[in-house]
């Protein structure tokens, strides 16, 4: 049995969160995302990596902010969940470039396409100093 990647864990969850945050149930949440019920059920278990329609049609069927999919840091959504008063706990400065980033991701299939392209560049050549940061960070 193969051990299961703690970072697919735990966007996962998040994608679980986000799901119950909309009210929505698995069947209806996979049909807006383009993908079987099966299929979300093995992503939010942490068992399978999300395909690149299912981050596309977060950001733009539901506002969903990559920054806290990915890393667990901001708010759920880019325009901010009712009630919550912060978008991102990052540092100001971060916040204009998050901002901007996310806004060319949803709009842009150029961005999205190179950012998918060099984030899983990136993560397999540093997934081992990413790891160790995030057990550093908790």
């Amino acid at each position: 049995m193969t051990e299961k990647d703690p970072v697919m864990e735990e966007i996962g969850t998040r994608l679980q969160l986000i799901r119950k945050k909309l009210g929505m149930m698995q069947k209806d949440f996979a049909d807006e995302l383009g993908i079987s019920g099966a299929s979300l059920s093995e992503i939010e278990a942490g068992n399978t990596k999300p395909m690149f329609e299912v981050y596309y049609n977060l950001t733009a069927k539901f506002d969903v902010n990559m920054y806290y999919l990915l890393f667990g840091m901001g708010s759920m959504f880019v325009s901010g969940e009712p009630g919550d008063s912060s978008e991102f706990n990052e540092p100001a400065e971060y916040r204009e470039f998050l901002e901007t980033f996310l806004k060319y991701f949803r709009e842009s299939q150029v961005v999205r396409y190179g950012m998918m392209t060099h984030f899983e560049t990136f993560l397999s050549a540093n997934e081992n100093l990413i790891e160790k940061n995030i057990k550093n960070n908790k």
